[in-house]
């Protein structure tokens, strides 16, 4: 199994570097060139045909397990074989996120434990997704180093930013995760990471000068706004919900021992300025250029909305999506005044957790 393993990744990634060298996703001199091929010690062709040779090695080896276990387990090798060829095909259609979870996880942890035991253990593939959420942040590690050659051949970036948002998502919040790292550190963290790598594949998403007095201002107001709306809404949720009052104070117990001058600057100064450049200034400006204004902000919501669905909370996932209502139709009507959102979304955090909490 491990042979049958290694042959197939190797193969997906010489596969992979062909096409990516025809397609000049990678050029001489990029840290992620094919060196091999730039320098003369293998033509373009030879890394295809030797890629296609470990596939056929790894299939020799897949049919040996079969004979010493079962055949109808033949699906599995079917479906190895086609993610490991037709990854840079998943790769340019973003879907390279999904099928790195289903080869490098999923699959293999299903596939040897039948090797083992004769039994499909489908527990197997729920216990893979950990070290499979680590592999996918891996990938986007590097793909956010390659953003800018991504870009130049035409390779979206917005989809794998998303897919990294819901991994880090579940990290902090699924039951199985979230108490491993202090919330607001990991939250400080991930936030970065988002905001860097929006800062990366889109610049900032306001040109020329900033009137930094009349958009604080105007994110100020748009706070105020956004917290009476919320303090009625809390009220309301607990009239019509009996779990209401139970799942807020769970939110507010997340991180609990983190002092709360911690917490606020980290909101003020990191967080929400950072998300707001992730989810808004990147995600939604993104979408919103292919697809269209109205269109580009129902995804973003969506997608802001879902990704705090790993934590159970009902309470937490309303106001989520009340809040990705609210700042992604300002920024629909208004984004040229994108600073301003931005401030709102940091004192609007540090008003709901810190200062004056429902």
């Amino acid at each position: 199994s491990l042979f049958l393993l290694m042959s197939l990744h190797a193969a997906a990634n010489l596969i992979g570097d062909y096409h990516d060298h025809v397609r000049k996703v990678d050029l001489p001199g990029s840290l992620n060139g094919v060196h091999a091929i730039y320098d003369g010690t293998f033509t373009a062709k030879e890394v295809l045909y030797y890629g296609y040779a470990l596939l056929a090695v790894g299939s020799l080896l897949g049919l040996v397990l079969l004979l010493r276990t079962n055949l109808s387990a033949v699906w599995l090798g079917a479906a190895g074989l086609a993610l490991a060829s037709c990854y840079p095909w998943l790769k340019y259609h973003r879907m390279g996120d999904v099928a790195v979870l289903l080869g490098f996880a999923v699959l293999p942890s299903v596939g040897v434990c039948f090797a083992m035991t004769g039994n499909y253990v489908w527990e197997a593939s729920a216990i893979s997704l950990s070290f499979g959420m680590l592999t996918v942040a891996i990938l986007h590690a590097n793909n956010t180093r390659d953003i800018a050659n991504d870009t130049r051949a035409g390779i979206s970036t917005v989809f794998l930013s998303a897919c990294m948002a819901a991994i880090l998502w579940f990290l902090m919040f699924s039951p199985w995760t979230s108490g491993i790292f202090n919330f607001w550190l990991s939250m400080s963290v991930s936030a970065c990471l988002l905001g860097i790598a929006s800062l990366s594949g889109g610049g900032f998403p306001v040109k020329g000068r900033i009137h930094v007095a009349r958009e604080t201002a105007l994110g100020l107001l748009i706070s105020a706004v956004l917290w009476c709306a919320f303090w009625m809404g809390d009220k309301v949720a607990q009239y019509m919900f009996s779990f209401a009052g139970t799942q807020i104070d769970m939110i507010y117990d997340m991180g609990d021992g983190t002092p709360k001058w911690v917490i606020g600057l980290l909101l003020l100064l990191v967080i929400g300025p950072a998300e707001e450049i992730f989810w808004r200034g990147y995600i939604q400006r993104k979408t919103s250029e292919r697809y269209g204004r109205w269109l580009g902000f129902a995804l973003t919501w969506m997608c802001y909305t879902l990704v705090h669905v790993w934590s159970g909370n009902l309470m937490l996932l309303l106001a989520a999506a009340a809040c990705g209502f609210c700042w992604g139709m300002l920024y629909l009507l208004m984004p040229k005044r994108f600073v301003a959102i931005m401030v709102s979304h940091a004192i609007w955090d540090v008003a709901a957790f810190v200062l004056f909490p429902f």
